[in-house]
C-alpha cells in the first residue's frame, strides 16, 4: 500500500526535528550564588564579602594642606582615590577626610561578621587613645545598601545600634559608588584594614582577619613610622 505524500512529508519532518534535538545541546541556566553558610541576609541586601577571623591560606595582604600633611610625601606611593560618602548619621565626608590626620585606619567591616564586631571594642579604645592628628579610625560597614545603592534603614539601625554598643565611636561610611569602585568591589574577606595616609596615599599592604589590641597598636607604630620618614 502507497503512503501519501503528505504523510510521508510529515513523516520525515519529525525524524529531522528529532534529530536535531537530541543533537543541539542544552543552555545552561545561570544560578544565583548560595549565601555562605549560617549567614542569613534580607534579600534586598548586596550579597557581602566573606568575614574572617584570619587572612585565607595564600592570601596576599595587599590631599590637603593640614596638620596631617606636616611629613613630606612618600615616593612611589598608591594613592587611595577620591570619594564622596555619608555616614551612619547621615553627614558627608570626602577624600579630605584623610588630610586631618597623619594616619588613618580604615577598617572594612559588616553587621554580619563576628570577626569584625569582636575586634571593634579595641578599635574604639584604640581611637580615643590616640591623638587624633596622629591617628584617625574610619570604619565601612559593607551590608547596609541594597543592590542599587540605596541605603536600607534596617540595616543602617543595625550598624548604628552595634557601633554604640561595642564603643567603636568613630566615623563610620556608608559605601558610595565611588568607594566600591575605588576598593570595596575586589574586596572578598573582612575585616579588611588599610592604612591611609594624610596624602591619601595608602600605607603598606592592607591587613585581612581581626586583630588584638596590642598586635594593632604595633602595626600603627610600624605604619606611624613610615609615614614620618
Amino acid at each position: 500500500m502507497k503512503r501519501k505524500p503528505a504523510a510521508l512529508i510529515l513523516h520525515v519532518a519529525m525524524i529531522i526535528v528529532l534529530l536535531g534535538c537530541a543533537q543541539t545541546p542544552a543552555t545552561p541556566v545561570p544560578v544565583e550564588p548560595a549565601p555562605a553558610p549560617g549567614v542569613v541576609m534580607p534579600e534586598e541586601i548586596v550579597t557581602p564579602p566573606v568575614c574572617t577571623q584570619t587572612a585565607p591560606p595564600g592570601y596576599e595582604e595587599g590631599a590637603g594642606d593640614s596638620i596631617g600633611t606636616r611629613y613630606p610625601r612618600r615616593l612611589g606611593a598608591t594613592y587611595f582615590g577620591e570619594f564622596s560618602a555619608t555616614d551612619l548619621s547621615g553627614d558627608v565626608y570626602t577624600h579630605a577626610l584623610f588630610s586631618q590626620s597623619a594616619l588613618t585606619m580604615l577598617n572594612i567591616w559588616g553587621t554580619f561578621c563576628p570577626p569584625c564586631r569582636e575586634e571593634m571594642p579595641s578599635l574604639g579604645a584604640i581611637s580615643r587613645a590616640y591623638d587624633p592628628n596622629e591617628l584617625q579610625i574610619v570604619g565601612i560597614v559593607t551590608d547596609v545598601t541594597d543592590r542599587s545603592g540605596n541605603a536600607v534603614e534596617s540595616q543602617l539601625a543595625l550598624a548604628r545600634d552595634i557601633a554604640a554598643e561595642l564603643k567603636a565611636d568613630y566615623v563610620h561610611l556608608i559605601p558610595s559608588p565611588a568607594l566600591i569602585e575605588i576598593r570595596l568591589k575586589d574586596v572578598m574577606y573582612i575585616p579588611e584594614t588599610i592604612f591611609i595616609d594624610a596624602y591619601g596615599d595608602i600605607v603598606g599592604e592592607g591587613i585581612v582577619g581581626m586583630r588584638s589590641k596590642e598586635e594593632w597598636e604595633k602595626i600603627i607604630a610600624e605604619r606611624l613610622a613610615e609615614v614620618r620618614r
